[in-house]
C-alpha cells in the first residue's frame, strides 16, 4: 500500500475585505489529509469564508460584510471556541506574536491575529517533532503507518469494537468513497496497481461485501452526531493491512509493514512491544524502557538488602525495612582517630570494643601557654602534654623579679592579688630603676647650663619614661 499520509499542500486563500484577510499560513509546513480545509467564495455585497471538514460538509461559516459589522475579534474568538468545543487542547498563547496554538492527536492549528487587528492567518499542520504534543490516553487515536489520523468525531468503542468516521478512515486508506443516502449505503473502492478492492456497507447491517464475498461484522455501521461510524478493524483487514489494538493507551495501529519496536515495562511486570511513534503514549500511561524504574532497594538493620517494587515500599517499612541506607548505618569513632560505618545491629559490639558513637567522645581540646588551643585525638593527648600543652586553659603570671609561673586561667585573679602580674615588669636597665636621666641626674641640664643631650632636657629616663620599670609582655 502506498504511504497513507502523503504530503499535500493547502492552497493559499486570500480574502480581501475592508482591509481584512484570511489565508493559509505560508511557512511551507506539511499538510495532510484529515485536516479541516479552508475555502473562500465571494457573494455580492458580502464576503464568505467557510471552514470545511474533509467529508465536504460545511461545519463552520463566518460572514464578513463591507461595513465591518462582524469584528475580527469576534471571529477570532469564535474560531478558538469551536476548537475547544471539538476537544482541541490549548497549548498556550504567544502574546508577543499574538498566536494561539491548539493541539489534538498529533495535529496543530495555529491562529495568528495581526497586531493591527486587520488580518488573521490560520495554519494547520502535522506536529512531527512533538513540540506541541498533548497526550490524552482517554481518547482513542488511530495511526496509519505511524501517522495519526484526524477525525472531526471522536472514535468510539461500541460493543468492544473501535468505530471511526467512515469517510476519514477510508480516504486515509487511499479509498474513494460514495454515499448512497437513499439506501444508507457506503461504497469504498481502492485501486492499487492492477488490484481493485470494493467494500459495500450499510447502516445497521451486520455484514459487508468485500468484492463478491460477504463478511460478518461484530458491530454494524451506525450514525453518531450526523457521522457514519464504521468498524476500523474490519475494513482495515478487508483492505489487506494489519491492525493492532493497544488497550493501555487506547490506540489503533494500522500498518503495511511492522515498524521497529521498543520493549516497555510497567509496575506489574507487563511488557509490550511498542512502535516508536507510540512510546510516548505508553510512557504517559506509566510504562518505561527500564524495568528497574519500578524497583528500589530497601535495607535492613543487619545489613541485608532487597529489591522491591516501589508500590510495595510502605508495606516493607512496616516490617522493619528502610528505604534509605543512611537509616540503617551509623558512624563510630576510635580514640586513634579512625572512623567506621557499621550497621546499627553491630553498634553495641563495637561500643563494647572501645569505639564511640559520638566523635566528641574521642576528641580532646588541649591548651598552650601562648593562648592557642588544639583538638587532638585522645590517643595523642599524652604526647602533647609532654610537649608543654595542658588539658585546661592556662595563663602566665610574673613576680616582681620577672619569674614566670604557668597557672590555670581560672586562678589568675588569685595570683594577681598576691602581687603577680600577667606582664613581666623588670628594672629599667638604662636608669637602674631610678627613673631619672643618669647623665644630668634629673636636672635636664649639663655643664654650662646647656640642655642635656641624654634626655633632651626632660630630666627623666627616656627608656622607661620615668617609671623605673620595663614591661615585657
Amino acid at each position: 500500500m502506498k504511504k497513507i499520509c502523503c504530503m499535500v499542500y493547502v492552497l493559499l486563500i486570500a480574502l480581501v475585505m475592508s482591509g481584512a484577510t484570511v489565508y493559509a499560513d505560508l511557512n511551507e509546513k506539511e499538510y495532510y489529509p484529515g485536516t479541516p480545509v479552508i475555502t473562500y467564495e465571494s457573494v455580492t455585497g458580502n464576503e464568505n469564508v467557510e471552514i470545511y471538514n474533509v467529508d465536504g460538509n460545511s461545519r463552520y461559516r463566518y460572514w464578513y460584510d463591507n461595513s465591518g459589522t462582524n469584528t475580527l475579534n469576534k471571529d477570532y474568538n469564535d474560531y478558538t471556541s469551536m476548537l475547544e468545543k471539538n476537544k482541541w487542547v490549548n497549548c498556550g498563547f504567544d502574546q508577543a506574536k499574538d498566536i494561539v496554538t491548539y493541539s489534538r492527536n498529533g495535529w496543530v492549528i495555529q491562529i495568528h491575529r495581526g497586531s493591527d487587528n486587520t488580518s488573521v492567518s490560520i495554519a494547520i499542520f502535522k506536529d512531527h517533532d512533538g513540540k506541541y504534543e498533548v497526550i490524552d490516553n482517554s481518547v482513542i487515536t488511530v495511526y496509519i503507518n505511524g501517522e495519526s489520523v484526524y477525525f472531526d468525531v471522536e472514535p468510539q468503542l461500541i460493543n468492544g469494537r473501535t468505530m471511526v468516521p467512515m469517510r476519514a478512515i477510508f480516504e486515509a486508506l487511499d479509498c474513494e468513497v460514495e454515499w448512497d443516502n437513499d439506501n444508507q449505503q457506503i461504497t469504498a473502492t481502492k485501486k492499487e496497481d492492477a488490484v481493485v478492492t470494493t467494500i459495500v456497507m450499510q447502516i445497521d447491517k451486520n455484514s459487508m461485501m468485500v468484492d463478491e464475498e460477504e463478511k460478518i461484522l461484530d458491530v454494524a455501521p451506525t450514525l453518531v452526531d450526523g457521522r457514519t461510524l464504521v468498524p476500523v478493524r474490519a475494513i482495515s483487514e478487508a483492505l489487506g493491512v494489519n491492525v493492532e489494538w493497544h488497550n493501555p493507551i487506547q490506540a489503533v495501529d494500522i500498518y503495511d509493514e511492522k515498524a521497529n519496536t521498543t520493549v516497555l515495562y510497567n509496575e506489574n511486570d507487563d511488557t509490550v512491544n511498542s512502535p516508536s511513534y507510540l512510546v510516548k503514549k505508553y510512557q504517559h500511561a506509566g510504562y518505561s524502557k527500564n524495568k528497574g524504574d519500578f524497583y528500589t532497594t530497601m535495607y535492613a538493620m543487619d545489613g541485608r538488602t532487597i529489591s522491591v517494587k516501589k508500590s510495595e515500599v510502605e508495606a516493607y517499612k512496616k516490617v522493619g525495612w528502610y528505604a534509605n541506607r543512611s537509616e540503617v548505618i551509623q558512624t563510630l569513632y576510635s580514640p586513634n582517630g579512625s572512623s567506621k560505618e557499621v550497621y546499627k545491629s553491630e553498634v553495641q559490639a563495637y561500643l563494647n570494643d572501645g569505639w564511640y558513637a559520638d566523635r566528641s567522645e574521642v576528641i580532646q581540646t588541649l591548651y598552650s601557654p601562648n593562648g592557642s588551643s588544639k583538638e587532638v585525638y585522645k590517643s595523642e593527648v599524652q604526647a602533647y602534654l609532654n610537649d608543654g600543652w595542658y588539658e585546661y586553659p592556662v595563663d602566665v603570671v610574673y613576680d616582681k623579679n620577672g619569674k614566670s609561673t604557668i597557672v590555670k586561667s581560672e586562678d589568675v585573679d588569685a595570683w594577681l592579688s598576691k602581687g603577680y602580674t600577667t606582664i613581666w615588669i623588670s628594672e629599667c636597665f638604662a636608669c637602674n630603676g631610678y627613673g631619672y636621666c643618669r647623665v644630668c641626674k634629673g636636672t635636664g641640664k649639663t655643664y654650662g647650663n646647656t640642655r642635656c643631650f641624654g634626655c633632651e632636657g626632660l630630666g627623666m629616663c627616656t627608656t622607661c619614661y620615668g617609671t623605673g620599670n620595663i614591661f615585657w609582655n
